[in-house]
């Protein structure tokens, strides 16, 4: 499903190809993974570009430490949304639906968002 005309939804994780990024730079996410729709879905769908907040896994050195980085879970699996790397992709780098979190870990990141942006 690559070069993807979907309408990405908010609180569905989709696997996003993250490695081509220009520039990337230190400690930005670079490498292909699953990525966090975060953005309102009636601008998910009329836009060419989708705000999302890439995943890592909870196995590892990544840990929750909100509100930087917030325990998320999507069927069985777990992860780490990190918060601070917010970004806009074009749907284009999105490649396949893998899952929707729960209702009450998507208000968590959103909480999260709102801490870190210091939108109250």
């Amino acid at each position: 499903m690559a070069g993807n005309s979907a309408s990405p939804k908010r609180g569905e994780i989709w696997f996003a190809n993250l490695g081509e990024l220009d520039p990337s730079k230190g400690a930005e996410i670079q490498k292909s993974r699953p990525v966090l729709i975060i953005g309102n879905n009636i601008v998910n769908q009329r836009r060419r570009t989708v705000l999302v907040i890439p995943l890592a896994t909870s196995g590892g050195q990544a840990q929750a430490n909100p509100p930087i980085t917030v325990e998320i879970v999507s069927g069985r699996r777990r992860g780490i949304a990190v918060i601070d790397q917010l970004r806009a992709l074009d749907k284009q780098r999105l490649v396949n639906l893998i899952d929707t979190i729960h209702e009450g870990d998507l208000e968590l990141v959103v909480q999260a968002l709102c801490q870190v942006l210091e939108i109250s």
